[in-house]
């Protein structure tokens, strides 16, 4: 996916539900942001024409969704920064499971994030590292884990962010109202944030949204025991054949 600034602009105003007399502050706090040196690789200097990708349009709104929940600026993109690699792969995630079947019940993707804003005077440095954030992307089903009380021990605090919705709602803005032509849950730019391998940052309960991934799948089989043909050569298949249909979902 491909954007100007303008219809970069135009999707975060209406995303956001801006005044159109407010669309200038708007303006600024994305300048404020460029100057913070976020998105990476978007501070370009003055006068000088950028093309924006779909990693800068969503780190951006990521970025604001927290702003809007109440974080300051710095915190916010530090912590967008910090988790994309999960984030990002929530939003690729996100983007495969709206592509299953219309009769098919798709869960939900969810992006359950616990911030510790007072790290820095919290921890005594002779304790070990402990992080100052951490994040996970789940579906409905395995999020509710996230929510049961012995959760909420030692982190009382979770942030839930719909990754899923934030992906569907950008999408049709930019296309129907920005005139981005790339804006679709097919833009290959998704296939590259799909976690790769086996990784701790996901976790879903009900089917894995990305079938050609068979070490995530096999682990969440041992989890949930609801990916059986993870192990089987009818799911190797499946994942040879989803990797050719564009990463698309086919009835097996």
């Amino acid at each position: 996916m491909k954007l100007t600034f303008g219809q970069l602009e135009t999707t975060l105003a209406n995303h956001l539900h801006i005044h159109p007399d407010k669309v200038p502050t708007l303006r600024s706090r994305i300048k404020q942001l460029q100057r913070l040196q976020f998105p990476p690789g978007v501070n370009v200097g003055r006068g000088a024409k950028m093309e924006y990708s779909g990693e800068h349009l969503f780190m951006l709104v990521s970025a604001f969704e927290l702003i809007g929940f109440g974080l300051p600026a710095q915190a916010a993109c530090n912590l967008v920064n910090t988790h994309w690699n999960v984030l990002a792969g929530g939003y690729g995630l996100a983007a495969l499971q709206a592509r299953r079947p219309s009769e098919d019940e798709a869960q939900h993707v969810l992006a359950v994030l616990w911030v510790r804003s007072l790290h820095d005077i919290q921890f005594n440095p002779s304790w070990g590292d402990v992080e100052a954030s951490s994040l996970k992307v789940a579906d409905e089903r395995a999020a509710i884990r996230e929510l049961k009380s012995y959760k909420f021990d030692t982190n009382n605090t979770r942030l839930i962010l719909s990754v899923g919705k934030v992906l569907e709602r950008i999408l049709n803005i930019a296309k129907e109202r920005a005139g981005v032509d790339g804006a679709s849950i097919y833009d290959d730019e998704f296939h590259g944030w799909l976690p790769q391998g086996e990784e701790t940052g996901f976790d879903f309960a009900d089917y894995y949204p990305d079938r050609s991934n068979l070490k995530m799948r096999t682990r969440l089989q041992q989890f949930y025991g609801s990916d059986p043909n993870s192990l089987t050569p009818e799911g190797a298949e499946e994942a040879r054949a989803f990797v050719e249909n564009d990463y698309s979902w086919i009835p097996f």
